[in-house]
């Protein structure tokens, strides 16, 4: 009973912080990718929106970067 009281207490004595501190992340969001019709031309859209560059392109891709970590993707799909 000693051990479960002990957790309890630690429960309450812990402050956010202390929590924050020992999570470690599960995984991070690299980059989204949008299907779409013309990737070059939304590419160029959300280039100028965003102010992010191209990093690749291809007939059938194109990718964004601002150097966040986080790319944005377009690619070509039918329908």
């Amino acid at each position: 009973m000693a051990i479960a009281g002990d957790r309890v207490q630690r429960r309450l004595t812990e402050t956010d912080a202390d929590a924050k501190e020992r999570m470690v992340p599960g995984a991070v969001l690299r980059g989204v990718t949008l299907d779409c019709a013309d990737p070059q031309t939304l590419a160029d859209f959300y280039g100028a929106l965003t102010g992010m560059r191209e990093l690749f392109s291809a007939d059938e891709f194109v990718a964004l970067t601002d150097d966040s970590g986080c790319d944005l993707g377009f690619q070509r799909v039918d329908g």
